[in-house]
């Protein structure tokens, strides 16, 4: 795949992934359903694990590998 065109195609859809994630009614949401909004971290896990249903912690820190299973 051309560099050139992936570059471009984030370009255009972060915006998109960053509203979904940061957008004031975003954490205003989240602050509705519990969540601490004084750090975007809770509410984005809860977010992007949202698709998962009623996952177990450990499964969702296993999605999220890439990161520290604490802050998950």
């Amino acid at each position: 795949m051309e560099l050139g065109l992936v570059r471009r195609m984030w370009q255009l859809l972060e915006p998109i992934h960053a509203t979904l994630y940061y957008a004031p009614e975003a954490f205003a949401r989240a602050a509705e359903l519990g969540f601490d909004v004084e750090t975007r971290w809770p509410s984005y896990f809860a977010w992007r694990s949202a698709p998962l249903g009623a996952a177990s912690a450990e499964l969702v820190a296993a999605t999220f590998y890439s990161f520290d299973p604490g802050m998950v």
